[in-house]
């Protein structure tokens, strides 16, 4: 008993978190032949039921990106493999939305977590070291020393046997 009650316990925690997490969709509005003669699918995506930003004009006012296909896409392919093939087209862009909401978020994290103490920091330098091929044969084999006053050392660099 003790142990059904756990497992209920713990589905439900689990299905909170995963309920917490921002939810993309994509519905595909409306498909159509542009002035070339692609097909082309209007799609809203959302972000938990929130419309994302879209440059072309809104459908039943809903917002939409516009994927082109043709005909050379779909060679050989069922009607079913189509529908599939478009979906999974919807599917990479809601899975690349998915990554740059993550993205953003842990950019942010970072910003003011990590980096909250860099303001003010400064480096400094005067000088800095390049290895260059001088002789041309694809294989470095001169260091320079660059020196912000425009002048430079040199000298012989062997690589290091790997």
């Amino acid at each position: 008993m003790k142990k059904i009650l756990l497992t209920i316990c713990l589905i439900l925690m689990c299905g909170t978190v995963y309920a917490a997490a921002p939810v993309v969709k994509g519905k595909i509005l409306k498909k159509d032949i542009d002035a070339n003669g692609n097909i082309i699918f209007y799609t809203n995506y959302t972000i938990d039921g929130v419309d994302m930003p879209s440059k072309y004009p809104k459908i039943d006012g809903k917002t939409n990106m516009v994927t082109r296909a043709s005909y050379t896409n779909f060679v050989g392919m069922t009607d079913e493999q189509i529908e599939a093939r478009i979906l999974s087209k919807v599917q990479e862009y809601v899975d690349a939305v998915v990554g740059r909401e993550y993205a953003k978020k842990k950019n942010l994290e970072i910003l003011e977590g990590n980096l909250s103490t860099i303001i003010g920091k400064e480096v400094t330098a005067s000088s800095t070291e390049k290895l260059v091929d001088t002789t041309g044969d694809g294989e470095l084999d001169t260091k320079w020393t660059l020196r912000a006053d425009g002048t430079r050392d040199e000298e012989v660099y062997t690589a290091p046997i790997k």
